[in-house]
């Protein structure tokens, strides 16, 4: 068993990647901003409507509620996912009683990117483990720029078959 905290760690081989915290709050704030416009357009469309048949506010409404709904459920979707999927499968590694902590290389092992999508890439590691060498390749595709061709903090647990890599140490600036 190592001694690390969930929020030392940044995405697990079998799990997943861990969502910014920026992520949820941005898509929180789009769908209060839409919700306000929302609410300005429709007082709007009443205070200066020249007709008495308001079915085009209720469309107005309708529409912009469904974008609030839709950017509300997606961020919701993803915290989900996170600490269902993501979260359980880093911490069954990290306090498993077989997991060891070393430093690696982490390499690229294929990628893939849509239209204007950031490059998502599939990743691999090689350590040692006693006197065997283990080599493993993340299940899911990622945007890990950040990481690949770096010697990175890993925990290994061979019970759980997963490697879950430390946050990298960000450098410090020199003045």
């Amino acid at each position: 068993m190592v001694n690390v905290d969930y929020n030392q760690t940044a995405f697990s081989f079998n799990g997943g990647i861990k969502y910014h915290k920026g992520f949820y709050i941005l898509s929180i704030y789009i769908s209060g901003i839409i919700a306000i416009v929302e609410f300005i357009i429709v007082i709007a469309m009443l205070i200066f409507g020249e007709y008495d048949d308001h079915t085009h506010d209720i469309y107005a409404l309708c529409v912009s509620g469904g974008m609030f709904a839709t950017l509300f459920i997606i961020g919701v979707a993803f915290k989900i996912y996170e600490v269902l999927v993501v979260k359980k499968s880093i911490l069954k590694c990290i306090n498993a009683e077989d997991a060891i902590s070393r430093k690696a290389l982490i390499f690229e092992v294929g990628s893939e990117s849509f239209f204007m999508a950031p490059k998502r890439s599939k990743i691999g590691v090689r350590f040692t483990y006693g006197d065997k060498k283990v080599l493993m390749i993340s299940k899911k595709y990622a945007v890990l720029r950040d990481y690949i061709d770096k010697e990175c903090q890993i925990v290994y647990s061979e019970s759980c078959d997963d490697v879950v890599v430390l946050k990298a140490e960000k450098a410090k600036k020199r003045k």
